[in-house]
Formats: structure tokens, sequence, C-alpha cells
């Protein structure tokens, strides 16, 4: 079915953020902290802070952690999705900055 940015009316087990509606916006912010590599495998490992929260629609929303912004949608079975999001942002720091980012899945 289809939905808008604040999903449909109900949640799952089955999603990110649990406490919101099932295909609603959503945005995680991840701040790296280190990456250990194993001497004998070459394997990286990345320790991050991870912040996941509910974005919806028309939601002015602060960063609530410094760290790079991804934007999704509330379900982890995304295979069988469609459709395209457009979202304006904001970046206010020390210059303001402005921008339109898109994605089409």
């Amino acid at each position: 079915g289809y939905c808008g940015p604040d999903g449909l009316g109900f949640s799952t087990v089955q999603q990110p953020v649990p406490e919101t509606n099932f295909g609603a916006l959503i945005g995680k912010v991840v701040l790296l902290i280190s990456i250990d590599t194993d001497e004998e495998t070459g394997e990286e490992t990345r320790n991050e802070i991870v912040e996941l929260f509910y974005i919806g629609s028309e939601r002015s929303v602060e960063m609530p952690i410094n760290g790079s912004l991804y934007l999704g949608i509330n379900e982890l079975v995304t295979d069988d999705n469609s459709g395209a999001l457009s979202v304006p942002f904001e970046l206010e720091e020390n210059t303001r900055q402005s921008g339109k980012g898109s994605r089409d899945r």
C-alpha cells in the first residue's frame, strides 16, 4: 500500500524505530568514534554512536548528535518497496547552508 512520510497507522516488531508508524520517514545519525583493524585478518571494526529518530512530515528536527545523517523509511524489509522522497533541509553551523536532497527507490 501507499503511505506518506507519516507512515501507516500501525507499528510492527520489524522496523528500526518501533514506537512510530510503520513506513514513516526516519533519520539516523552516525558518529564515527574509531576504526580498529585486526592485525591478522585486516578486518576493520567501526566503533560508532548511532541515533535513530522519527521525522515524518513537516517536522523540524535538531540532530541528537553530531555525525553523518541518513534518511530512510521505518521498515526493515524494503525489497518490495518503490517510490521516491524529497526532503528539504538546512544546516546551521558557523555558516548557514541549505539544500534539497532526494532519493529514488
